[in-house]
């Protein structure tokens, strides 16, 4: 019989972002030599699945995995509520006294949906002739992914192949027309027909026409007063007069 019996939940992020709690509800029970867990398991994003493990400890160290755990366990486990998971004695923890176990579940996010974070919304705005920080969560981690400029619903250049990493750095080229209703595609390089798109947002000038008209009046002007200047100082003085 198990006389104390405590669980501890861990989550752990394998390179996405996860907001809030990943198991809430959580809940267990004893039946002789059989641990029931229980739990509701919470995807942040949609499209998510989990890998969850059960783990033992004699009140040191985290040391041993449960191979004989049975329910939503293991790998490719949907989010859900009531999720069960049971572990008996029969096989495991021969050299463990049962009377003082500490048993942890970790719920690892195996993969999620591609989803972007930057650019955010029709507010964002990218300037030509500048970097700018592209970033997005989920998806494989072993994928290589394809970025693709958009505009008017019409593909415009590949910005970068690269691999699921999170982010890259996108020179903006100074060719690119200024406007609106610029977007970015992402698709997994080997799945091209089941993109995620980001928000449309705008690309403008790194130093705007009315600034630039500024400055060229500012230097003309300059430019013709230095003249002016030049003249009026370059004038030679007069023959001296004599006097009567």
């Amino acid at each position: 019989m198990i006389r104390r019996f405590t669980v501890v939940v861990w989550f752990f992020i394998l390179g996405f972002h996860v907001k809030g709690q990943i198991i809430e509800n959580f809940r267990q029970e004893i039946i002789g030599d059989e641990v029931n867990i229980y739990f509701d398991l919470i995807a942040n994003i949609e499209g998510q699945i989990f890998e969850v493990v059960l783990y033992c400890s004699d009140s040191t160290t985290y040391s041993q995995r449960l191979y004989f755990a049975t329910g939503d366990v293991g790998k490719n486990v949907k989010p859900g509520k009531d999720k069960r998971v049971v572990w008996t004695n029969e096989e495991e923890l021969t050299t463990y006294s049962l009377e003082d176990l500490t048993f942890e579940i970790k719920a690892n996010i195996q993969s999620s949906s591609l989803y972007f974070i930057h650019p955010r919304d029709r507010n964002t705005v990218f300037k030509r002739g500048t970097t700018e920080k592209i970033e997005w969560l989920g998806g494989d981690i072993n994928e290589s992914l394809v970025i693709e400029l958009y505009r008017y619903d019409t593909r415009q250049k590949v910005i970068a192949n690269t691999s699921n990493k999170g982010n890259i750095f996108w020179n903006v080229p100074n060719d690119l027309r200024p406007g609106v209703n610029y977007q970015l595609r992402l698709s997994v390089a080997n799945k091209p027909s089941d993109p995620v798109f980001s928000s449309k947002f705008q690309v403008r000038r790194k130093i705007p026409n009315a600034l630039k008209f500024i400055s060229a009046g500012i230097i003309v002007g300059v430019t013709a007063f230095l003249i002016s200047n030049g003249q009026e100082n370059n004038e030679l003085p007069g023959p001296p007069v004599t006097p009567d």
